[in-house]
């Protein structure tokens, strides 16, 4: 049984938009480009707390909350990088995904933009994906494994 004090952890308002100030950057904050001003999110991650971690028998840190990508019905490209972009500013480090979502590569996409504008190194991301029972064979597997690791 877990025993780590999810008591932290507070919901955050779902979304937030961009300020008159965020529009030339006085304050030198990030924006994804999505309308989304990365310094209220820096205050919002403040408010939110630290996200308990449990470590692995591998000695890797692993949030126990974490954000996971399956929606029906599936969200747009647009809404799924404004709520994982977000979810990254607001301090998430661990994402859920399976190749049956269709979320692998879009999560990627995103993951690969919020490194490159310096929100999250990628040795902070915890990533899980899953091989669908349909993929359990011995010639399927490697396979999709690969096709999950793109």
């Amino acid at each position: 049984a877990c025993t780590a004090d999810l008591t932290q952890v507070r919901s955050a308002p779902p979304t937030y938009k961009r300020t008159p100030h965020c529009k030339d950057s006085k304050h030198g904050g990030k924006s994804s480009g999505a309308g989304l001003c990365w310094v209220g999110a820096a205050r919002r991650r403040r408010e939110m707390g630290v996200i308990p971690e449990v470590t692995l028998s591998s000695g890797h840190a692993m949030p126990l909350v974490g954000l996971g990508t399956a929606s029906y019905p599936p969200a747009t490209p647009e809404a799924f990088r404004t709520a994982t972009m977000e979810a990254i500013a607001l301090g998430y480090r661990h994402f859920d995904t399976a190749s049956l979502y269709g979320t692998e590569q879009r999560l990627g996409e995103v993951v690969a933009d919020a490194i490159g504008q310096g929100l999250v190194k990628r040795e902070e991301l915890f990533i899980t994906s899953k091989l669908w029972c349909t993929d359990a064979y011995a010639d399927r597997v490697v396979p999709a494994l690969g096709q999950s690791l793109r």
